[in-house]
């Protein structure tokens, strides 16, 4: 399963949520308003920068190139994705709202 370390407002991970939302992906989201996630954050990728994301032994940073990766892998073409995205909450927060 994709997961996808996030950071509320940040319209560059709105974008990354629009093609998930929009393709159904599921996904294990990681806010990085936490101290300890943003840690594991630098841990992992070695800088604090979102959207970020990690698919097995495959990860990335820079919105556009998880939406490439993710169209590529589910077949999913730019013009079919939704412009806006959805508000989509986490552990009760707003995250990436539209």
């Amino acid at each position: 399963m994709i997961t996808l370390y996030l950071k509320t407002g940040c319209g560059y991970c709105a974008r990354v949520l629009a093609v998930v939302d929009a393709y159904q992906i599921p996904f294990i989201e990681k806010n990085i308003s936490s101290s300890a996630v943003c840690d594991e954050l630098e841990a992992i990728g070695g800088k604090v920068q979102t959207p970020f994301m990690i698919d097995g032994d495959v990860q990335m940073y820079e919105a556009h190139n998880i939406v490439a990766y993710l169209e590529e892998k589910f077949g999913a073409k730019q013009s079919d994705v939704h412009t806006k995205p959805k508000v989509h909450f986490a552990d009760g927060n707003e995250v990436c709202p539209t």
